[in-house]
């Protein structure tokens, strides 16, 4: 049950950071700068999300739950800017489709660092 609301969450955050990198992209901002910027409201919206919806329950306090979340969103998100970075720098694939292979495999390391840490 909690993976299929963390799925829930996590991909209603995941869009809502492709959504809004696609408007900046579409609007002729840097992709690596577009992608900072969906990052960080998608950020927010999947704090709360996984906070009341995904493990509600879970015994901790909002503080302690968002340091270790932070820490792992810091850290998929470092994985999905160096991936992005390095598919355009190479050349490798345009700027959209980069953007959405480095925020799946992002959201990848959150699940799987949120249910094993952020929030036990």
């Amino acid at each position: 049950m909690t993976a299929a609301r963390f799925v829930l969450i996590g991909g209603a955050a995941t869009l809502l950071h492709l959504l809004i990198a696609a408007l900046a992209i579409g609007e002729g901002a840097p992709p690596l700068w577009s992608n900072g910027l969906a990052f960080a409201i998608a950020f927010v919206f999947s704090f709360f999300g996984h906070f009341h919806v995904s493990f509600r329950g879970h015994g901790r306090k909002p503080a302690s739950a968002f340091g270790r979340f932070a820490c792992t969103a810091l850290l998929g998100f470092a994985t999905n800017q160096s991936l992005l970075a390095a598919l355009i720098l190479l050349g490798a694939w345009p700027s959209l489709p980069a953007v959405i292979l480095s925020t799946g495999a992002a959201a990848l390391l959150t699940y799987l660092l949120s249910r094993g840490w952020a929030f036990r």
